[in-house]
């Protein structure tokens, strides 16, 4: 459970792609079905973009993961989005920056031949993860290529690298809240899967990223039926707790895991806030007066407030 993770540069490779054979791939790989799904771009963005292609402005690299099931797009989603939308001629583009008179209103169909060719000639860079590397070391790839580091960015990396034990978590996290953001949910739940667990780190010489840990959990073999048979209790946890949304996530995780455990013990289940009194107090009373979140700390901490209420 406790692996090194270890990526090296001969784990990623690069290629060289045309916009032509990019479309291509687009559309072999089956990712054309999905790209509106994660459009966040305005259209005048998504235009600008296509301008910049036109006027050789040099490309950022796209950032995949070529798997088995074919490709997963790690960061430039929008972009390929916005040139895939153009050239099959739906996106018009519109407020254009340097050349207005130019190509305000032009849809791929109604571009001279010299000025198609140029686009679909142009070429671009696209970095992709070689095949053997570990789930975790995925996850971590995926996080460092983020542009944000939170809830919604680990949700999205893990739904694709864990698809089918993913998939339980979500279920399980639309069944407690249907109506609120269910990546926070679902990442509440992912800490307290590792907090059910906390004795497994107590004794560990090294220290390990808390996401390495929680990937651990999903790698089980017997996650499935890890999730039925602590899903009723981790519901009842965490539907209690979800009136407290301003709470530090950090405290709002340990006090899920915390919760869960008195329960189990029929002890009286303190707020949320207490917990999170005491979170600070342990934290205050360290040498440094900081604690890092990692698993071992982060399952330490659970095992000082736990044995608090003894």
């Amino acid at each position: 459970m406790l692996e090194k993770l270890n990526v090296q540069y001969s784990d990623f490779r690069s290629q060289i792609m045309t916009i032509e054979e990019l479309l291509h791939h687009i559309q072999l790989t089956g990712i054309n079905k999905i790209l509106s799904k994660y459009r966040r771009a305005s259209n005048e963005q998504r235009s600008r973009l296509i301008e910049s292609i036109f006027l050789s402005i040099p490309q950022m690299p796209f950032f995949i993961d070529d798997t088995k099931e074919g490709w997963i797009v790690i960061e430039g989603i929008e972009r390929i989005d916005a040139i895939y939308s153009f050239c099959n001629n739906k996106l018009p583009l519109t407020s254009t920056y340097f050349k207005t008179e130019m190509y305000e209103g032009k849809t791929f169909s109604s571009l001279s031949l010299f000025e198609k060719s140029k686009l679909l000639s142009t070429k671009v860079e696209v970095y992709a993860i070689n095949h053997g590397l570990s789930g975790k070391e995925r996850f971590g790839i995926y996080m460092c290529l983020k542009s944000r580091n939170d809830s919604a960015a680990a949700s999205w990396c893990r739904s694709r690298i864990y698809p089918e034990e993913y998939a339980l978590v979500e279920s399980l996290a639309k069944r407690i809240s249907p109506k609120s953001n269910t990546d926070v949910i679902e990442n509440r739940i992912c800490h307290v899967l590792l907090g059910i667990e906390y004795q497994r780190y107590l004794n560990s010489d090294g220290k390990h990223h808390i996401d390495n840990a929680i990937n651990s959990i999903l790698e089980r073999p017997d996650f499935r039926e890890m999730i039925d048979q602590y899903s009723n209790d981790i519901e009842t946890t965490i539907s209690r707790n979800i009136p407290y949304p301003i709470i530090l996530s950090k405290n709002l995780y340990i006090a899920d895991s915390v919760s869960y455990h008195l329960r189990q013990r029929n002890d009286k289940i303190p707020g949320p806030w207490e917990i999170a009194d005491r979170y600070r107090q342990i934290i205050n009373s360290t040498k440094d007066r900081k604690m890092m979140f990692d698993a071992e700390s982060f399952c330490q901490t659970i095992d000082i407030i736990l044995k608090s209420y003894v």
